[in-house]
């Protein structure tokens, strides 16, 4: 309700200035800022992120906001019973995100509208970027890729129901993807039909919000097909996690076991398996980890001598292996510091959430219960921001059961 009372001010000043970094906070923070003196706003937005913040911190909404008394009780119980925690269904507050150019939809619209490609395309995908990335980029959050997360992304409704060529009807006629409405916004029959979709009732007695499902292999599957969108402004902008726990969290829920191919093809198939297949590296890089050591302790040899001819096939193996990666990451913009970041981060994702992951799926597999769904904290600290503005790396937890 804050945020919706602020946005009645600041996108009309958004338009007059011309201003397509919609976020305030990043906006006051930029240098844009001190071009055009923003005056009262800028004391509005202060209004409205205290209010905000003092929701969070006391779990009270203030009691203008609810007029009908039925509905007060309701909340206030509700409130009492459950609290500011986290449910088992999807928030809009489960972002952190935001939109950073107001054309995006315009270009998301040229692809959808184009009758070459839009009988097979499900989604049109922006890259993940992040501000506030320090110079390291300690915990590699700066390296995504366009395959589809659950975000940065415009869904065409169609591909939700069913393949290319055959279309599965829903349960609401209304919600059909074809379905033109005649009626007014206004009309009973189109708030009937919205409160039914506001009610969220298919999520009853179902697993919905427990577990992360990989749509984009579904829709590949499928034989629906993707366009990547990379304008020169980004699309979206969103806050990269600031420890490595936060880190762990996502990485251990994207480490599945693929399906197959199906209307992919070989070489898509081989791409996407790079993802999928992400939780197996666990296995090597964990045997890894104790062969040589007790290779050593028993006085065995696993590796050849320097003298010995095979010992160039593991130089060359090594340098090539490095330097191809090297050469990909500095094409697209990296830095040495930052490739350093990477590998750091691939053997500590090898080492905890890969291999979470694949133990979390194989005990899904013989039907024995695993943690579930962990939601990541999406709260800015301003002295966790600092600390890693300064570079410390940062484990999250207080007593981190992590050893070298």
């Amino acid at each position: 309700m804050e945020a919706a009372k602020f946005a009645a001010y600041w996108l009309p000043f958004c338009r007059k200035n011309g201003i397509t970094t919609r976020s305030p906070d990043e906006y006051f923070a930029s240098n844009c800022s001190r071009t055009i003196e923003p005056g009262k706003i800028r004391v509005m937005y202060e209004s409205m992120k205290f209010r905000k913040e003092n929701v969070v911190e006391t779990g009270r909404v203030y009691d203008e906001y609810i007029t009908n008394d039925k509905v007060h009780q309701a909340f206030s119980k509700w409130s009492t019973d459950h609290g500011f925690t986290c449910q088992n269904h999807p928030s809009d507050s489960d972002c952190n995100t935001y939109w950073n150019d107001p054309r995006t939809p315009f270009r998301a619209f040229c692809y959808v509208l184009d009758p070459e490609i839009r009988n097979r395309l499900a989604y049109i995908h922006f890259p993940q970027e992040f501000h506030g990335l320090n110079e390291t980029d300690s915990y590699a959050d700066g390296l995504s890729g366009p395959n589809y997360m659950g975000t940065c992304c415009f869904i065409r409704q169609r591909s939700l129901f069913g393949d290319p060529s055959t279309l599965v009807s829903p349960e609401i006629r209304e919600l059909s993807p074809d379905y033109v409405v005649d009626n007014p916004i206004t009309s009973p029959s189109v708030l009937e039909v919205a409160h039914r979709v506001a009610g969220c009732n298919y999520e009853n007695q179902s697993k919905w919000g427990s577990k992360i499902t990989c749509g984009r292999f579904r829709l590949k599957c499928e034989g629906w097909r993707s366009i990547f969108c990379n304008p020169e402004k980004a699309a979206f902008m969103g806050n990269a996690p600031l420890n490595l726990l936060d880190v762990m969290h996502p990485s251990s829920r994207y480490s599945p076991i693929t399906f197959g191919v199906k209307a992919m093809g070989l070489f898509m198939g081989l791409g996407y398996s790079s993802y999928a297949y992400s939780s197996i590296l666990s296995i090597p890089i964990t045997t890894y980890s104790f062969v040589p050591q007790l290779a050593l302790l028993n006085g065995l040899n696993i590796f050849p001598n320097v003298s010995e001819p095979w010992f160039l096939l593991y130089v060359f193996l090594f340098l090539g292996a490095y330097g191809q990666d090297f050469l990909e990451h500095c094409v697209g913009g990296g830095t040495i510091q930052r490739w350093c970041s990477d590998q750091r981060m691939w053997m500590i994702k090898g080492l905890s959430c890969f291999l979470f992951g694949l133990t979390e799926f194989l005990l899904k597999s013989i039907g024995i219960p695993t943690q579930g769904f962990n939601v990541t904290r999406k709260a800015i600290d301003d002295e966790q921001r600092k600390r890693y503005e300064q570079g410390l790396f940062e484990f999250g937890v207080s007593l981190p059961c992590l050893y070298h």
